[in-house]
């Protein structure tokens, strides 16, 4: 699997797409090598590459070894040392200022079973790993179809190898996302957090797949410590 990532990191940025220049393909954020654990998205923000106005950041802010970091072109193939950088730099995500806007409440969620992304026990995959300079509701139909494409084989393959248990998807959208590029999903049961939330399932080969409607960054109040206990335990029971 890691030569299968390695080979997607050295490819040019697609041309004709709104991708943030200079920046490489998120294949996972977090320690793929020993996590058993995964969420998913649709794709990585731009915030991982730039600032508020949209420049990319200084070398003593970056998150990841990027083309600019390498001194490369947005269209140049790396070497595969330069890949092995990046590929590190992945690994290393959750130890150099991770964008805690987005994954702080999903590290919370999984606190309460003792879990967490800075542990290694769980990275984070996209349904593409390309940021894009406007966000995917922006993108034109075709635009996000040319993304995925671009994606080829890479998720189910990192999905499909049998590392991870359980895969989690947070939000509808999300859901939707799954049920369209990986597999259909079931409803399961309804619990309710601050309003009411479906719990869906599914498999894809080994792996388990569970899913909750409630996005959990846009909740309002945002979920107290026994809401997230009763989402926590509601998901792990399904898994054990």
């Amino acid at each position: 699997m890691k030569q299968d990532i390695l080979d997607y990191i050295r490819r040019p940025i697609p041309k004709g797409l709104p991708i943030v220049p200079q920046s490489i393909p998120i294949v996972f954020f977090g320690d793929i090598e020993t996590a058993k654990y995964a969420t998913i998205a649709i794709n990585p923000s731009n915030r991982e590459f730039t600032n508020t106005k949209h420049e990319l950041f200084s070398e003593k802010k970056k998150r990841f070894v990027d083309r600019d970091a390498l001194g490369v072109g947005d269209y140049d193939i790396l070497s595969l040392k330069q890949a092995e950088m990046v590929y590190q730099s992945l690994r290393n995500f959750f130890h150099k200022r991770p964008y805690m806007q987005w994954f702080g409440q999903l590290e919370k969620l999984f606190s309460e079973v003792n879990m967490s992304y800075f542990k290694g026990d769980i990275i984070n995959l996209d349904i593409s790993p390309w940021a894009t300079s406007v966000k995917w509701k922006d993108l034109t139909d075709k635009q996000r179809t040319d993304l995925v494409h671009h994606t080829g084989d890479l998720l189910t393959t990192i999905l499909g190898v049998g590392q991870l248990r359980c895969l989690f998807v947070n939000g509808r959208t999300a859901i939707d996302h799954v049920e369209k590029h990986i597999t259909r999903l079931t409803y399961h049961s309804t619990i309710y957090l601050n309003t009411k939330c479906d719990i869906m399932v599914g498999e894809f080969g080994n792996l388990r797949i569970v899913g909750w409607s409630n996005y959990l960054q846009q909740q309002r109040p945002l979920l107290s410590s026994e809401k997230r206990k009763i989402l926590a335990d509601t998901i792990f029971e399904i898994i054990k």
